[in-house]
């Protein structure tokens, strides 16, 4: 950024990303030739920044359902103006070669690992909490190079300058039993399921061991005893070091509130992420920061089943289709809609 005299912020949108991609790739100040890519970014992650960034209901959460200003439920992939629009500047951001063009093969980390790892990325779209950026930050490190100097964390905002999202809620799991389990055994269950939910159970699931894995300083805070070079990798290597962990109830409280907690993560990471939940939620509104659709994520039917559906695999493919955008998105709406519409009269109902 400073080598091609670009400034840096603290917010960006879509149109600012595309224009740093497009300098990096003109001007390539780290020498890194024809393997340089302008913007990675996994399937995945792709609504995010088209449509999401100014369609918030388009966000991949619960497959793009959403209720409008009369609270009816809709499909928000089959909105003409706005997602199509977005799939069109995806394909010309895509054509111009500012965006990767092996994107669509991307898993969880490949995209950001360019940056990170290869060195090969400019801008690398990826979430923003503490397990993420210890990633990044060790993978530059193990390179050779200051993260403090070689990484700048900004936000993604729509052109309107706000942040576009969902409000998101990690829920997931399930504890099941045998009907013949003995009432022993069901007893004792539950006994391991209340420690679970205690301080302490949560300390020894996310942390381990007070005394062998971590310990409180004289102010009572958390101070990892693991060695620095896998602290911010904790709960994979606790996983090694103690066979039973992914055993424990642990699903029953997520760790996610956790990693702000954690010794294992520095207090400078987490301030960083402090502040950008801070920064969110200066730049929202209750236009761009929606709720979540429980009455969605709640259902259960055959139907829903049926219309389930990988967006982001689904515009990657449209995207780099042969013929008219506009064409074929239309036949792929019309294809959709033999399994959605089912589900909308289900929600409306």
């Amino acid at each position: 950024m400073e080598a091609c005299d670009l400034e840096l912020k603290d917010t960006y949108t879509p149109a600012e990303l595309e224009e740093i991609a497009r300098v990096f790739l003109e001007k390539d100040p780290g020498n890194v030739g024809e393997n340089l890519v302008g913007m990675s970014i996994r399937p995945y992650d792709m609504a995010k920044l088209f449509p999401a960034a100014t369609f918030s209901e388009a966000c991949n959460i619960g497959d793009g359902y959403y209720k409008d200003e009369n609270g009816v439920f809709r499909w928000a992939p089959a909105d003409p103006p706005r997602t199509l629009e977005a799939l069109k500047e995806y394909q010309r951001v895509y054509r111009e070669g500012l965006l990767d063009l092996e994107f669509y093969n991307y898993n969880r980390y490949e995209g950001a690992q360019k940056f990170y790892v290869q060195g090969t990325s400019g801008i690398a779209l990826e979430d923003g909490h503490a397990m993420m950026i210890t990633y990044i930050r060790n993978g530059l490190a193990a390179q050779g190079l200051d993260p403090d100097k070689a990484l700048h964390l900004a936000q993604l905002v729509g052109e309107d300058g706000k942040y576009h999202y969902r409000e998101d809620a990690n829920y997931w799991g399930e504890v099941l039993f045998s009907p013949d389990i003995s009432g022993e055994k069901f007893e004792r269950a539950m006994d391991i399921l209340d420690f679970t939910c205690t301080e302490e159970g949560q300390n020894v699931i996310n942390i381990g061991f007070e005394g062998v894995d971590w310990e409180r300083d004289a102010r009572g805070n958390y101070v990892s005893l693991l060695d620095p070079s896998v602290q911010g990798d904790a709960l994979s290597v606790l996983g090694g070091k103690y066979r039973s962990k992914e055993s424990l109830f642990g699903g029953v409280i997520l760790t996610d509130d956790f990693s702000l907690g954690s010794p294992n993560y520095s207090n400078e990471i987490q301030d960083t992420v402090r502040s950008f939940y801070k920064l969110r939620g200066e730049l929202s509104d209750e236009t761009t920061l929606l709720p979540r659709e429980y009455d969605y994520e709640f259902l259960s039917s055959r139907e829903k089943a049926q219309a389930t559906m990988d967006l982001g695999d689904e515009y990657a493919k449209l995207i780099l289709k042969d013929g008219d955008l506009a064409a074929n998105w239309n036949i792929w709406v019309k294809e959709k809609m033999a399994v959605v519409p089912p589900v909308l009269d289900q929600l409306n109902g």
